[in-house]
């Protein structure tokens, strides 16, 4: 009968041959494929990722600033264009010509009530002096020319014409020792707003 030979001990001796031998370190056998690096360890490392981690916050933080400085730039825009379309009546808004027309309109249309030196009746204000700057300081001539216009002449409100009370209104910063100009006051609503009345000169 013939001698059987015994099994070989498993994994040590096959008829293919030794089994791999085994990478302790790197945890596995010989000829394996090697496993992919992981991503965060070749890309974002730890100082890797707070770089781009302050990058991403920098990056944030200009667009903030960037939002604000235009935000400053617009309202500086805006600021500056009212401050040099505001004027006051210091600055010669009115010519003499005009006060003169103003005048006449007002005596034939005004003084029966508000009287020939614009003093009042003590029923009608006066136009002139502290009564006038206590009325009118700080409110646009625009305001004091729809005043006028929609309360006078007395009984018939409205009834002159756009240049008949833009005169008067001239008339009335005449008296009340403003400056004349080259230019006319204009008849517009609109164009008048742009004008302030300040009692004192700037």
């Amino acid at each position: 009968m013939p001698a059987q030979t015994p099994n070989a001990p498993q994994g040590r001796t096959s008829a293919a041959g030794p089994p791999p031998a085994y990478d302790i370190v790197c945890g596995r056998r010989a000829g394996d494929r090697p496993r992919p690096a992981r991503r965060a360890a070749i890309h974002q490392g730890p100082d890797n990722a707070r770089v781009q981690m302050k990058a991403r916050r920098l990056g944030r933080w200009n667009g903030t600033v960037a939002v604000a400085a235009l935000a400053l730039l617009v309202a500086g825009a805006a600021w500056s264009g009212t401050a040099a379309q505001e004027r006051t009546v210091w600055d010669g808004v009115y010519t003499e010509e005009q006060a003169t027309r103003g005048m006449a309109t007002y005596e034939q249309e005004c003084s029966q009530c508000h009287l020939e030196d614009l003093l009042g009746d003590g029923i009608a204000p006066a136009l002139i002096g502290a009564p006038f700057h206590f009325r009118w300081s700080d409110l646009s001539v625009g305001d004091m020319l729809v005043a006028i216009r929609t309360t006078m002449p007395q009984g018939a409100p409205a009834s002159l014409s756009p240049r008949a009370y833009a005169d008067i209104v001239a008339y009335m910063l005449k008296v009340n020792d403003f400056p004349a100009g080259d230019t006319e006051l204009p008849t517009g609503v609109d164009d008048l707003e742009g004008i302030i009345i300040v009692e004192d000169a700037p």
